[in-house]
């Protein structure tokens, strides 16, 4: 990298070269999962978890859960619109 980056593209890289973009992303995901997603769901889901690229939701309530199960794509869409790039791969709804 050249002495002209800005400080955040170095902390990007950083974090990538380091190996802790997984965590920084499920830490993000999970402080900001109420506001992404709203009261209701935040209050029904047990668990957020990220692991290998792929986002597992644990849902108490059935019909919440099946719900979301029919949203799983817009719910990546909005968070990788949150971290600002596409890595969330696939959403779980369990």
């Amino acid at each position: 990298m050249s002495k002209e980056e800005p400080l955040s593209d170095l902390l990007k890289f950083w974090l990538v070269e380091q190996g802790f973009r997984p965590a920084l992303f499920q830490m993000r995901i999970a402080d900001m999962w109420q506001s992404l997603m709203g009261d209701v769901v935040a209050k029904q889901t047990e668990g957020v978890k990220l692991d290998n690229r792929i986002l597992y939701v644990r849902v108490l309530s059935s019909t919440l859960r099946s719900d979301l199960f029919y949203k799983r794509d817009a719910i990546r869409t909005r968070i990788n619109e949150f971290i600002g790039e596409e890595y969330v791969l696939t959403v779980v709804i369990h």
